[in-house]
């Protein structure tokens, strides 16, 4: 790059101006002058005409709004458009070629036949009067104007209607128009629940009524609240205040003692010794609390009484003869040396004894007249004859009761020939043989043995089978459910529950249950004997679960049924052409001849609770199509049955072929079922 270094530059030739051909640059801090001078800060060069100056920028000031009404300058607002007079001031004066408006109308005349108060279109009204109305009905005046009114007339006074059947018809009746009052229908039957709804129901009769579980409240807040007792003689009541119970009788209220009010009789033995006394002697009965009872034994014409001590007194006569006397001695024990005549109370027996010494047969002797014995005493042991109230056999009157003394036992040589029932006196509590002395044989019929409350072992054509019966919430046994039935007290199957509820909630628990789940065998036939069933037919509680053979029995009693047997001595339950097959689980096989489609497998009650199974075999003799399981329903303990929510099939079916389906399942949150086809 060159450069040219001079002070001026001028075009001599024409005195024009220099031309730059590739523009100007002017450097960085370098002044462009004009006339000498730089300029000043914001200027521009603007053209003179004959030349270029530094001028000032002129910036007029900022306008927020243009002026409608400005003809110049920056305000002018440019091609404004014609408005007219009302386009500006909006007065509807202003308008051009105005209409005619008539007069405003505040409602049109509906009576108006022309001009702009006329009404177009109305439609014909209805006048509302029933007189107008067309197709109207005929309305009867009186009852007689009724179709199927068949009266007199005139209508005599008092006249009552009444509906006569045979006629269909109303019809005269000069009979009375119904009870006035409940007591004039002397035969009066309730068909719900009488509720009196806080009155009284007062009078005199007799209230009958034979049903159980009556509930009558008879309490009054204090003696003072207690009614006449004169004008309900034998009326009973509870007075809250004083916590008793009292009954009317003789004009007043007496109160019944309570069971702590009664003292405890402590006085239960007595030592016997004479006493003397003015007339003679006694016998003296002292009580353990020392409370003295005197039996006076007095002197007659004739007799003396003397030598009166602790142990006895004598008795003489001097009334003639030998001038002897007979001695009365009170003991457990025979006097030693008696002479005949001489009495002994022997104070353990209670009994009054004469020695008799008639030469040949000298002896103690009941008194005249003798009382057979009712028991044979050794120390402490006893036989006695009398009535046992406890236990499990209940009132037993004239029973033979056997107590040896304490370590003592009963032993017989001889066999022991029943004809009644063996049973312990306390539950659970005495063994039949022990681990060192057992009992050779047991021998029992085909019936069955119960092992404790739940579980029997029965035999069932040889074969031996274990039940478990039901204990679960609405179950009750067949043979009471048909009793309940057959006597009245429920109508249908499904009300046994809430009956068996109730009455054990009234007569056996105490607080109340909430389910059937917890009723004990004993329990059960208690229930059986309060709603009738026949004792002499259903003699014992477990005869309530009747086994198999057994006219009475039912399946659906058990909750699980067992049957003991080897291979080769057990018969699996066999079914034919059939789609469905039954497995009830009591048999670890079964047997399905033929199926006539792909099967389903029922099972029986099984319980809904992860971790339980079922396994058992299908045998399945395939014909010329084969089939293979298709679902598989499992009965819950509501009897609903459900399918499995996983099934799965392993092998495959063949025809003409026996096929062994091994089933296994588990319930996991649902019944899951392995099926293999072999």
């Amino acid at each position: 790059m060159s450069k040219l270094l001079a002070n001026q530059i001028a075009n001599y030739n024409d005195n024009g101006p220099v031309e730059a051909k590739e523009g100007l640059n002017f450097p960085t801090g370098k002044p462009l002058e004009v006339n000498g001078a730089s300029g000043n800060v914001g200027q521009f060069l603007r053209s003179t005409g004959n030349g270029v100056s530094w001028d000032d920028v002129t910036i007029p000031a900022a306008q927020v709004n243009a002026d409608w009404s400005s003809s110049s300058g920056v305000t002018e607002i440019l091609n404004k458009p014609t408005i007219s007079a009302v386009g500006q001031s909006g007065d509807y004066g202003d308008l051009i070629n105005k209409p005619t408006i008539p007069p405003s109308q505040v409602q049109s005349d509906w009576n108006e036949t022309s001009g702009l108060g006329v009404i177009l279109n109305k439609p014909t009204l209805f006048s509302g009067l029933y007189s107008d109305l067309i197709g109207k009905p005929q309305i009867p005046s009186t009852v007689t104007d009724l179709s199927d009114v068949n009266l007199p007339s005139p209508i005599l006074d008092g006249t009552y209607i009444k509906w006569d059947a045979a006629q269909a018809r109303w019809i005269a009746s000069s009979g009375s128009s119904g009870i006035t009052e409940i007591k004039e229908d002397t035969t009066p039957q309730l068909g719900g629940n009488l509720d009196i709804q806080g009155y009284d129901i007062s009078g005199q009769g007799v209230i009958d009524i034979t049903s159980q579980s009556n509930r009558i409240r008879f309490h009054y807040d204090t003696t003072a609240d207690l009614p006449s007792p004169s004008a309900y003689h034998g009326m009973f009541a509870h007075v809250h205040a004083t916590g008793g119970a009292y009954f009317a009788h003789g004009g007043s209220w007496i109160e019944l003692a309570k069971l702590t009010d009664i003292p405890i009789d402590v006085n239960t033995t007595y030592s016997q010794s004479a006493a003397s006394i003015p007339t003679g002697a006694a016998l003296r009965l002292t009580a353990s609390d020392g409370t003295i009872d005197d039996i006076n034994v007095n002197a007659g014409t004739g007799i003396t009484i003397d030598q009166v001590s602790s142990s006895g007194f004598r008795i003489n006569s001097v009334g003639g003869g030998s001038g002897g006397g007979a001695t009365v001695t009170t003991s457990d024990d025979a006097p030693t040396s008696p002479v005949d005549g001489d009495l002994w109370w022997k104070s353990n027996e209670g009994r009054l004894k004469v020695y008799y010494a008639d030469g040949s047969s000298n002896q103690w002797i009941d008194a005249s007249p003798p009382l057979a014995p009712t028991n044979i005493s050794n120390q402490s042991s006893t036989i006695a004859i009398g009535a046992h109230n406890t236990g499990p056999f209940g009132n037993s009157p004239d029973s033979i009761i056997i107590n040896p003394n304490t370590g003592s036992i009963i032993k017989t040589a001889a066999g022991i020939e029943i004809n009644g029932h063996i049973l312990p006196s306390a539950n659970a509590q005495y063994d039949l043989g022990n681990a060192e002395y057992k009992i050779r044989h047991l021998f029992l019929s085909d019936n069955s043995m119960w092992l404790g409350d739940e579980s029997k072992v029965t035999t069932s054509s040889g074969k031996t089978q274990i039940r478990k019966r039901k204990k679960r919430d609405g179950f009750v046994p067949s043979l009471i459910v048909s009793e309940l039935i057959s006597s009245g007290l429920i109508s249908t199957n499904t009300q046994a529950p809430a009956h068996a509820l109730n009455w054990f909630n009234a007569n056996v628990y105490e607080p109340d249950k909430s389910d059937l789940s917890e009723v004990t065998l004993p329990q059960w036939y208690q229930y059986a004997i309060a709603v009738g069933i026949d004792t002499n037919v259903v003699t014992t509680a477990g005869e309530l679960f009747p086994s198999p053979g057994d006219s009475n029995f039912e399946e659906s009693d058990y909750e699980e049924s067992v049957e003991l047997g080897q291979s080769g001595f057990t018969q699996a339950p066999i079914t034919d052409s059939s789609d469905t097959i039954a497995v009830d689980l009591r048999s670890p096989a079964y047997v399905l001849k033929t199926p006539s489609a792909n099967f389903q497998i029922q099972v029986a009650e099984s319980k809904f609770e992860d971790g339980y199974t079922n396994e058992f075999t299908v045998y399945v003799d395939q014909g010329s199509t084969p089939y293979t399981v298709s679902s598989i329903l499992i009965k819950d303990f509501a009897g609903s049955s459900i399918s499995t929510t996983q099934l799965r099939v392993v092998g495959t079916e063949t025809a003409n072929t026996l096929q062994a389906f091994n089933v296994k399942m588990v319930y996991l949150s649902g019944w899951k079922a392995v099926v293999e086809i072999v």
